[in-house]
């Protein structure tokens, strides 16, 4: 449709039939006239209509959704702070006695409603992070981030930084931003736009908007908060009573007898950091008054939910067991629902998280008293014979959470992190490559895990893991698509007995709340191999890699960085090549040209368990003592 509609205006421009639009002019229009303005002087077009399109959309995501979201947080500001709703209600008014349709520069000149908005962009930023990436190799306050490194600035830790803003960081406070000293006088302490020649383009605009919509609305109508349903109950109120409340202006008669068709208009927005926030706190809350189980530590936390770690109280047992437990916020409720389908489709996998309980929905399950209280008799009658037990039933680390809506999930956890932050923190600040049976082991991992995806094993929640394996039976592999492949979702788990993990450490895939099946036949398989493939050469390298197309031994590869061309000095001398063959490979352009999985597993397997360390280009460093030394010293000691 967008596509449809951006050829239509071209025709239209050059027909010059937008002559007539006067006023009305968009920024399609003018997007396109500087594009044509650029190819008659230079003979080339400066923007193809993707990009256009992608221009487009984050103009209109940026531009209204960040906006509307601000005007959520000050209408609860105002809403629970009355004494800030009349100071900026006096201002307002006593600016409309005197111009009734105030100019622009009338609008900026009223000093409490511009600081008013940017605390509200302070306290409640519409974006929780935006990414950079290091231009040169530089230290900041110590840390060494080396060129290519993507940097995440965290607009809200910055906001509410004490260092930066004072011991009332976090507190609402408009006043603020006629004293600020030090630190907060800088423009760069206030990153709700980003600062430097980079800053949002939109950031005026923005502010005006939010401005002029303010002075609409609070010189024609008074903010009243809305208890929950719980405290208007035992009041007896009734929603009618408090949408009249809420409707009725003492300043105009504009809006009486309009119902609202949200009466929970002035509840605090559910989004931004403080809802994160306030979602992660009530849940390590909850486990306060847990029989079993007790919170241990947050480990991660967005805008579609948290992860917490729970252990097993103290007296349970002398092997205290943990499970890696994940709540939804409402935006991500979907996401953790689709992730315990898949889950239980592949658990049993050796190389894919386990799956240790789940539960489709907390509030459903906190209704069933009688199985509850049916296992925790079990469970306490144990105890009175035995004094203690070994370990509980996972599912009790949900009893504690009965009260927080939508699903739960219960996941092993995994100790070694994920090999995002072992790559960033571990090996690139000392420049370290692993040796190169290493690389083959954890790419062999890979491996495993994309067959656990094509051909799910499916067992029962507690049964052993198993080494994934193509089945004989002449089944077709599923096509499944993890979908997020990346390095935070990639864990380093513990080594065991199994040959092809004699180089020390395993992996494991985790978070599949975004895969998906294709719904035609594809080559779904090649397409999981290939993200395998980028994220092994991660570890090649001690800056991230570029992807480049070249043509190579007859295929068409994006992993033109690491492989050696004719007639140029080879990228990675000290990478088998034999590896970089088989990853370039599977870095192909074209998903049906990539290796099967049954070709990759036998290439694999090989080269992990038949190939010697004098076969590689550093014969020291591919001994077994060498490798244990090296997990050593990367995994544990650094």
């Amino acid at each position: 449709m967008l596509h449809e509609i951006i050829e239509k205006r071209k025709a239209d421009l050059r027909g010059s039939t937008l002559k007539e639009m006067g006023e009305s002019r968009d920024l399609l229009t003018y997007m396109l006239e500087e594009s044509e303005m650029h190819r008659q002087q230079t003979g080339q077009e400066p923007w193809t209509t993707e990009t256009i399109i992608g221009h487009l959309l984050n103009f209109t995501s940026a531009g209204h959704e960040s906006t509307a979201t601000s005007l959520s947080w000050a209408l609860y500001v105002l809403s629970t702070r009355h004494e800030i709703q009349d100071h900026l209600r006096a201002e307002i008014q006593g600016l409309l006695k005197c111009s009734a349709k105030p100019t622009l520069d009338e609008i900026n000149g009223l000093p409490y409603l511009h600081n008013f908005v940017r605390e509200v962009l302070r306290v409640y930023a519409p974006s929780l992070m935006s990414p950079r990436q290091a231009s040169k190799d530089l230290v900041i306050e110590g840390v060494y981030i080396p060129k290519g490194t993507r940097v995440d600035l965290h607009m809200p830790l910055i906001h509410h930084h004490k260092g930066v803003w004072g011991a009332d960081a976090s507190v609402f406070r408009p006043e603020r931003w006629e004293e600020l000293t030090g630190d907060s006088a800088s423009l760069y302490a206030f990153q709700a736009f980003i600062q430097g020649p980079r800053i949002c383009p939109g950031k005026n605009f923005a502010v005006v908007e939010i401005k002029a919509m303010l002075i609409e609305l609070v010189s024609k109508w008074r903010f009243i908060g809305i208890e929950s349903s719980e405290n208007r109950d035992q009041k007896g109120e009734s929603d009618e009573n408090i949408e009249r409340e809420l409707l009725l202006n003492g300043e105009e008669a504009i809006g009486r007898g309009i119902k609202l068709a949200n009466p929970t208009l002035t509840y605090r927005p559910a989004s931004g950091l403080y809802a994160v926030l306030d979602f992660a706190k009530s849940v390590e809350e909850n486990y306060e008054n847990a029989k079993y189980w007790e919170f241990e530590k947050l480990l991660g936390a967005g805008g579609y939910g948290v992860a917490i770690l729970a252990r097993e109280k103290e007296y349970i047992g002398a092997h205290r067991k943990r499970i890696a437990i994940k709540l939804a916020q409402p935006a991500g409720v979907r996401a953790l629902q689709k992730e315990i389908e898949w889950l239980k489709r592949l658990n049993g996998a050796k190389h894919i998280v386990e799956m240790r309980a789940y539960c489709d929905d907390l509030i459903a399950a906190s209704k069933e008293a009688e199985k509850r209280d049916k296992l925790t008799e079990t469970i306490e009658n144990a105890f009175a014979n035995f004094g203690k037990l070994e370990t509980v039933p996972p599912i009790t680390a949900f009893d504690t959470l009965a009260g927080v809506k939508g699903p739960a999930l219960g996941l092993e956890y995994i100790e070694g992190g994920d090999l995002l932050h072992f790559i960033y923190l571990k090996l690139r600040p000392k420049e370290e490559r692993p040796p190169n049976r290493v690389l083959w082991s954890l790419f062999f991992c890979f491996v495993r895990a994309t067959i656990g995806m094509a051909y799910p094993i499916g067992a029962p929640i507690g049964t052993p893991a198993i080494l994934e394996t193509i089945p004989d039976d002449g089944r077709p592999a599923r096509h499944m698509v993890h979908g997020d492949l990346a390095l935070r979702n990639v864990m380093i788990g513990p080594g065991d007995d199994l040959d092809e993990h004699y180089a020390g450490q395993t992996l494991k895939l985790i978070d599949f709340g975004l895969a998906f099946d294709y719904l035609i036949p594809r080559n779904a398989p090649q397409d999981n191999i290939y993200d395998c493939a980028e994220m092994i050469v991660n570890l090649f390298d001690t800056h991230p890699m570029r992807k480049v197309i070249v043509r190579w031994e007859n295929i068409d590869t994006r992993a033109g960085a690491i492989i050696p061309m004719d007639g140029e000095e080879d990228p990675l001398p000290k990478v088998d090549l034999e590896l970089r063959r088989l990853i370039a490979r599977c870095m192909d352009t074209s998903p049906y040209r990539r290796p099967p999985l049954e070709e990759v597993l036998r290439i694999t397997t090989h080269a992990v368990l038949t190939r010697k360390p004098d076969s590689f280009p550093e014969p020291r460093r591919e001994t077994d003592s060498a490798i244990r030394e090296w997990w050593q010293q990367f995994m544990y000691n650094a």
